[in-house]
Order: C-alpha cells, then sequence, then structure tokens
C-alpha cells in the first residue's frame, strides 16, 4: 500500500483498537522522566493520548498551526478546535525549537526505520527538519507497518508501541 492507501487504512482500523492506558503512561514516563520540556500533542478521537503527563512535573508545550507552519506554546490556559479538529493553543508562551527537550509525535503508522505517517500536510517533519529535537513516535502495534519512507520524512529516534 503507498501511503495514502495506509492513512486510510490506519485511520478506520484505530477505531477498532484499545491499549492499556496504564501500560501507556509507565513506559512513556520511563522514556520522558529526564526531561523537563515536553511537546506533546490533544488527541483526536481514537489516537493515542499522552495528555495524562498534565499531571507531572513537566512543562508541556502543544502545538498550534498557521498556514502551512506549526508552532508550540507552553502552559496554554484555553483551546479551541483547530481547522483539523485538534484542539490548539489559543495563548501561553511560544516556545522556541531549542527549548524543548523531548516531542511526542502522533503516528497513524510507524515503519520499522522509525518512520512514520501522519495526516498528510508535513506539519511535524517541516518543524523537525534541521533540529535536534529528541522525538518518540507513539503508535498502535497492529499499525507498526512497512512502507517506503520519503525524501521529507524526519526519522524519529524513540518508538513506543502501546501494550494491550
Amino acid at each position: 500500500m503507498n501511503k495514502k492507501e495506509l492513512r486510510k487504512y490506519a485511520i478506520e482500523l484505530r477505531k477498532s483498537l484499545t491499549y492499556n492506558k496504564d501500560l501507556l503512561e509507565e513506559d512513556l514516563l520511563k522514556l520522558v522522566k529526564d526531561y523537563k520540556t515536553i511537546a506533546i500533542y490533544n488527541p483526536l478521537p481514537y489516537e493515542i493520548d499522552v495528555t495524562f503527563l498534565k499531571k507531572y512535573d513537566f512543562n508541556l508545550c502543544y502545538p498550534h498551526t498557521f498556514g502551512y507552519d506549526m508552532e508550540f506554546y507552553m502552559n496554554p490556559s484555553k483551546f479551541s478546535e483547530g481547522r483539523f479538529h485538534v484542539l490548539e493553543p489559543l495563548d501561553g508562551t511560544l516556545v522556541d525549537k531549542k527549548d524543548i527537550d523531548i516531542m511526542i509525535v502522533p503516528a497513524l503508522v510507524i515503519n520499522s526505520r522509525n518512520y512514520r505517517i501522519g495526516y498528510g500536510k508535513g506539519y511535524y517533519d517541516k518543524y523537525l527538519n534541521n533540529t535536534n529535537i529528541k522525538t518518540i513516535g507513539i503508535c498502535y502495534k497492529e499499525l507498526f507497518l512497512d512502507f517506503l519512507e520519503e525524501n521529507n520524512d524526519v526519522k524519529l529516534g524513540e518508538i513506543l508501541i502501546c501494550r494491550q
């Protein structure tokens, strides 16, 4: 399957997938415990939810898209549905890329070479290009599939496959 077909397949399949939230929390905390500023995301329906990190002592920052770009805001107090139906920050402090210790990147599909398929707009790849931000891709076990990455795709650092 090509990326477009895999994207469609993944969006449909994950409606029937589950993961153990306690195991996810345990696994993710092991990966991020030594970091302070973490970029996360507000999940779409059926997307893996990492917002439980709010209850820990991290500086969390959230993406906001505009045009063909993305930026991150720390400590927002207000969110609103963005154009992709994701809750995006309306306020907070703009975070410079160099101040993000690690980024948790949502993924529809991840391959064995640590590349991901997202929703196809390239926001994360563009943001991460030419940075040294450490990344964690999170995926369902059933959506750890093979595909050929493209030149503009950015390789992820760590991969966390959700356990059941």
